[in-house]
């Protein structure tokens, strides 16, 4: 971003939300994913798509591009307006339906999905945002993290710990 670009950027981000709040993009090259590594940096991209369906600006158009551009990997991702329907998109997305970025993290498998009762994936979708926020914001999301493993521990904390095992 040239110097100009960046003055008229924190003018604008002033207006409306700190930067600190939503997800800012790695790189200014157009058509590259934003990469999200942090706990933090996932809180921000919801915090983004919560501001931008309430109809906020999301502290500039490079912040409104990147998340846009993340939703445009998700199927139907142009047309979610919340959270819950962003998780929704990527935990229900295809096995087979890689983006190479933090969204492969939060397919659940396939056949899981099909087990489990909709009430129980509802639950377990708006509890999202409160797993996410129990990890330390300024730690890495470690490779082996995914919703799997995390709606099996919700099923078994939540349903006095019953149960849905995955073959490896």
């Amino acid at each position: 971003m040239n110097k100009d670009s960046k003055l008229i950027w924190e003018a604008y981000t002033k207006q409306f939300v700190s930067e600190a709040d939503v997800l800012q993009p790695t790189t200014n090259q157009p058509n590259t994913p934003i990469q999200v590594k942090t706990f933090g940096e996932l809180t921000k991209l919801i915090q983004s798509i919560n501001l931008k369906s309430k109809g906020k600006a999301v502290a500039g158009q490079v912040a409104n591009l990147a998340v846009d551009q993340l939703l445009g990997l998700v199927p139907g991702g142009s047309n979610i307006k919340t959270a819950y329907e962003f998780f929704k998109a990527v935990v229900s997305k295809p096995d087979t339906k890689k983006t190479n970025t933090v969204l492969d993290k939060f397919d659940i498998d396939d056949d899981m999905l099909k087990i489990i009762d909709d009430t129980v994936e509802a639950a377990f979708i708006q509890h999202l945002e409160e797993i996410i926020a129990k990890h330390d914001q300024n730690a890495a999301i470690p490779n082996d993290w995914n919703m799997t493993n995390e709606l099996r521990d919700f099923i078994k904390t939540t349903y006095h710990g019953r149960s849905v095992e995955i073959p490896h």
